[in-house]
């Protein structure tokens, strides 16, 4: 049972850290996309809010791992 707990244990950690990554991903493109001289007004609005929602996201996603760090020490 433990070996199967610690599987699951693995596969969840692998989960948040997969998440993670394709959040600073598309943070990244959003960032492009705002920078851009070529974006429009309306999208550089639209975009901040979505860079905003995935932060939020992102942190969600970095505080989970950062309890399961604390909990494997």
């Amino acid at each position: 049972m433990d070996e199967l707990n610690d599987i699951l244990r693995r596969l969840w950690v692998s989960d948040l850290q997969a998440r993670r990554e394709l959040l600073e991903i598309q943070r990244d493109a959003l960032m492009c996309e705002i920078t851009s001289p070529l974006t429009s007004q309306n999208r550089r609005k639209e975009a901040f809010v979505l860079r905003d929602e995935l932060m939020s996201q992102w942190a969600k996603v970095v505080e989970e791992l950062n309890i399961y760090d604390r909990k494997s020490v």
